[in-house]
């Protein structure tokens, strides 16, 4: 039989390829069950998510190339699936509180409407790396095993927030987090403008950018110079602009 056979438990997600499900087990999220395929080459990363599942007692069951591949929701699944417990949803305040008691200005992203799982998955792959605390996305939002495909495992690191976006704004400003919202009518070169921490970043999804309601509650609003024919790029090349941009900021002002 080629179907998974899902946990008990409702709350379950699968992940696919093997930068993810190590990262999967690395972050001790619940896994239930993991798919290898036969015969796959026992590479370092291989061994080394065959070593966690043995510690963690999690059920290996070996599939073949094609079964496999039905099994799949990526087409990238690198000999290796895990169906694990669903991603935890973190409010606002929550990260906020942490944040506080780390000491820590908080570093934050909010994805509106983001319409393209490889878009999402870029940005959180990003995010992670760039340090961020949080990214907030909207409700509607599904993370899928694409999105954590392409994340290549940042998913299981980086808090996700799902909640109103007009609100969480609202929450960021009584906290005196500055609101940068990244439009292409903007003025301001974004370069020019300070992105130091405390940051709540929104980047506007592919097709509508950001809508007018969130964008009146940003305290400055930048843009990335398009010098060709082309007025904008892939969501997921801004947000890593910008992202950087912020950490080259941050560096800088620890030196001085």
């Amino acid at each position: 039989m080629n179907k998974v056979k899902r946990p008990h438990s409702k709350n379950w997600r699968q992940v696919e390829g093997r930068n993810p499900v190590l990262e999967c087990f690395k972050a001790g999220n619940k896994v239930f069950q993991l798919f290898i395929e036969e015969g796959v080459k026992a590479d370092p990363k291989i061994k080394q998510i065959l070593k966690l599942a043995r510690n963690y007692q999690v059920p290996v069951i070996k599939k073949g190339r094609k079964n496999l591949a039905r099994l799949s929701q990526t087409d990238n699944h690198q000999g290796v699936i895990a169906i694990a417990e669903e991603l935890p949803n973190y409010s606002l305040k929550y990260i906020l509180r942490r944040c506080a008691q780390k000491n820590k200005a908080p570093f934050l992203v909010i994805l509106p409407e983001i319409l393209y799982a490889y878009n999402l998955g870029s940005v959180f792959r990003t995010a992670e790396g760039a340090g961020v605390d949080a990214v907030i996305i909207d409700k509607r939002a599904q993370l899928g095993p694409v999105v954590t495909s392409v994340a290549m495992g940042a998913v299981e690191h980086l808090p996700i927030i799902r909640e109103n976006l007009f609100s969480a704004l609202n929450l960021l400003l009584d906290e005196g987090i500055k609101i940068v919202a990244a439009e292409p009518s903007a003025s301001k070169i974004y370069y020019n403008a300070d992105l130091t921490l405390p940051l709540a970043l929104i980047i506007g999804s592919e097709n509508v950018g950001i809508k007018q309601n969130l964008l009146t509650k940003s305290c400055l609003k930048i843009k990335i110079p398009m010098l060709g024919r082309i007025n904008s790029l892939n969501l997921g090349v801004s947000a890593a602009i910008i992202l950087y941009e912020s950490v080259r900021q941050q560096l800088c002002e620890k030196k001085t």
